[in-house]
């Protein structure tokens, strides 16, 4: 009976907006996009109600029982935003905005979402669509708990609620959430009756025990993943540096066109990118490529002194390089070969340049 009453506070409303803009289309999956999972059968209660005749097959579908539903047409921004410097880096179940979820008395409620990073990380914002209007806006971060409620309150941040569209909400402590342990994220709002402040995904079934909860007095967290795709909720994080890691970042003063016989020296700027100190003597290496086969190679220079945490050194390869009589097009390849390395894929970096009778020359005058 607590379920039901709960659900019968409860109150959707759906935005109809074109296809074009509606998915995120550039943000790749992460962690915690939804895996495959079985489809769910649909309610069989012939008592459900039903949504407003003459809509489309897709629309005219069942909702869980003792919800009322709103149809209104209204044009919503399109779903394009920019949520971190790196969209790899955003956990979320969501895939597009479709709807506005609110209390049909009004009051306050939460949502929830349920993540468990596959790496250490730190949590830098959350990301949600609020879809109306609200009061005594919160974001949380909440500690692992159960497989269907959270723990202890890590952080909460206030923000303003007086305006609708794309939140992020940049957290004042930093969190640092270790790999295979689960945290939760959700907000808090406070809405007035007929109002539906919190975006949603509703493209059924979501991820079961994961992509949308909510609750009404944090204690009793209620998971309508089986009604319901998941809220618009993210979170954004940043991998951990890992203790030893480093590699060639830049080549230094390296024209991209040449011409055929002509000494060039060739530098290029390795950086520590992990928390240990590195000491000198890390070997730097430089592999040319170019037609008919041709390789180069230098294999003597190594690193001359301790580099902390993002210290460079800058590494010239000598002797100098002579381009060569042939023309066309060749790579350049500098690596550091640090022996305890845990990440090998930002050791290298590279460039290409032309060998070539004619140079090209910018008229600045």
């Amino acid at each position: 009976m607590q379920r039901r009453a709960v659900l019968l506070a409860l109150m959707l409303v759906f935005g109809l907006v074109s296809a074009e803009g509606m998915w995120m289309g550039n943000m790749p999956s992460a962690t915690g996009t939804r895996p495959d999972l079985p489809k769910l059968e649909k309610p069989r209660n012939e008592q459900l109600p039903r949504l407003l005749q003459g809509r489309t097959e897709a629309q005219d579908r069942y909702v869980p029982p003792g919800l009322s539903v709103d149809i209104r047409p209204r044009q919503l921004e399109p779903m394009v935003i920019e949520p971190s410097d790196n969209p790899d880096e955003t956990l979320y179940y969501d895939q597009r905005l479709y709807a506005g979820l609110g209390l049909n008395s009004g009051g306050t409620f939460w949502t929830g979402a349920r993540f468990t990073p596959t790496v250490g990380c730190t949590l830098k914002s959350i990301l949600f669509y609020q879809f109306q209007e609200a009061q005594n806006g919160y974001v949380y971060v909440f500690d692992q708990g159960g497989d269907n409620y959270p723990g202890a309150v890590l952080e909460s941040v206030p923000y303003n609620g007086a305006d609708t569209g794309w939140k992020n909400i940049v957290l004042t402590t930093t969190l640092q959430l270790p790999a295979g342990r689960d945290f939760w994220i959700g907000v808090r709002t406070t809405h007035d009756p007929y109002v539906y402040p919190m975006g949603c995904d509703y493209m059924p079934p979501g991820v079961p025990l994961r992509s949308f909860f909510y609750t009404v007095n944090r204690v009793t967290w209620y998971d309508l993943s089986n009604y319901f795709g998941a809220w618009n909720l993210r979170a954004v994080i940043a991998p951990l540096p890992y203790d030893n890691d480093m590699g060639a970042i830049s080549f230094d003063g390296v024209k991209a066109y040449q011409r055929p016989n002509q000494w060039i020296t060739i530098k290029t700027t390795v950086k520590n990118l992990g928390m240990n100190t590195q000491n000198a003597g890390v070997p730097v290496k430089l592999r040319i490529e170019g037609p008919g086969g041709y390789v180069y190679t230098d294999n003597d220079q190594v690193t001359q002194t301790n580099l902390g945490r993002n210290q460079t050194e800058q590494i010239t390869f000598m002797p100098q390089w002579r381009t060569r009589n042939t023309l066309g097009t060749y790579t350049l390849k500098a690596w550091t070969e640090l022996s305890t390395d845990e990440d090998r894929s930002n050791d290298t970096v590279r460039m290409t340049i032309e060998v070539t009778n004619w140079l090209f020359y910018a008229d600045f005058n």
